[in-house]
C-alpha cells in the first residue's frame, strides 16, 4: 500500500477578500514526483506555499506525516519541508558552497553552530547534484541550469524528506529542463524524497511525473496517475486546449500534440 506524505483536507485560501483556493483535498505520495499543472492564476503557487506554511489557510487542514503543518512551529517545519520559490535571487559574490550551506540554517542555533554534520550535509548535496567540482566557483559565473542545480542542492542540504519546488524549470532550455527533471526523479527514487513541483511544460511534466494534479479556478479538476489524468478531455476542460494524446511506445509515456492544422491553413491562405 502506497504511503501518503501530505494530505490536504478541504483547504480554502484567500488573499484579502478574494478566495483563491476552494475546499481543496488531495494526497501526495511518499517518495514520488508529483506535479501541479494548470492555467495561470489557477492557484498552483498558492497551494505550494500553504503546504510549506508560508501562507495561512482559511479552513481545512494540511497534514505532513499526519501532523498539522499550520499548528507546527516554523523551525520544526523547516526541518521537514524544503521550499524553493520561483525566481530565487542569488546573493552577489556568493560561491556555490556558500549558497548550498545556507540550507543548514534551520539546524543552526545560538548553541549549535556549524558542525561536522552540517559540512557533511553540504558535501552530500553537492555530490547528489554533481556540483562538487564547482563548489568554489561564484554562482554568478554559472549557466542557468547550473545555477538552478545549486538552489536544489541548497534545499537538499536542509535534509528534509519533502521538497516543494515552484516552477524550477522556468526560463531553461528544453535540454536543461530534461536534465533537471531527470535529477529530481533520481532524487525521489534513489533517496526517498517526496517532491511536489509546479511545472508549465505539459509534455515534460507528463514524461517525468508519477502523479499529476490539474487545477482549474482554484479547484482540483482531477488528479492521479499520468495516464489517467493526461487526457485530451482533461486538457480541453482545464486549459481549453484542443489536442490529441499519443503514446510514445519507446518510453511508455503520453505526449500531447495540439491541433494546429486549422491555424496553419489560415496562415497559408493569408499568404
Amino acid at each position: 500500500m502506497q504511503r501518503i506524505k501530505i494530505r490536504a483536507k478541504s483547504i480554502s485560501i484567500a488573499y484579502g477578500q478574494n478566495t483563491i483556493i476552494h475546499d481543496l483535498s488531495c494526497q501526495i505520495q511518499t517518495g514520488k514526483l508529483t506535479v501541479l499543472v494548470g492555467p495561470n492564476g489557477s492557484g498552483k503557487s498558492t497551494i505550494l506555499k500553504s503546504f510549506a506554511r508560508i501562507i495561512p489557510i482559511l479552513s481545512g487542514q494540511v497534514l505532513l506525516d499526519d501532523e498539522d503543518v499550520h499548528k507546527t512551529a516554523t523551525r520544526a517545519i523547516a526541518k521537514k519541508i524544503a521550499f524553493l520559490p520561483q525566481g530565487s535571487i542569488t546573493p552577489e559574490g556568493i560561491s556555490v558552497h556558500e549558497l548550498v550551506a545556507q540550507g543548514r540554517y534551520p539546524h543552526q542555533s545560538l548553541f549549535n553552530q556549524w558542525s561536522y554534520e552540517d559540512e557533511q550535509a553540504v558535501e552530500n548535496a553537492l555530490e547528489m547534484t554533481s556540483l562538487k567540482e564547482l563548489a568554489q566557483k561564484p554562482v554568478s559565473s554559472l549557466s542557468g541550469g547550473q545555477r538552478q542545480r545549486v538552489w536544489i542542492a541548497m534545499i537538499l542540504a536542509q535534509e528534509t524528506d519533502t521538497l516543494l519546488l515552484d516552477e524550477p524549470t522556468t526560463f531553461l532550455d528544453l535540454k536543461v529542463q530534461i536534465e533537471l527533471l531527470s535529477l529530481l526523479k533520481n532524487i525521489a527514487y534513489e533517496h526517498g524524497k517526496t517532491i511536489l513541483a509546479v511545472l508549465h511544460d505539459l509534455n515534460v511534466a507528463a514524461a517525468f511525473a508519477d502523479q499529476m494534479i490539474m487545477l482549474r479556478k482554484g479547484k482540483i479538476y482531477t488528479y492521479g496517475g499520468i495516464k489517467d489524468v493526461f487526457t485530451s478531455e482533461n486538457l480541453k476542460h482545464v486549459f481549453d486546449l484542443d489536442a490529441k494524446i499519443y503514446m510514445d511506445e519507446t518510453n511508455n509515456i503520453p505526449v500531447c500534440i495540439p491541433h494546429v492544422y486549422a491555424s496553419n491553413q489560415k496562415i497559408g491562405e493569408a499568404r
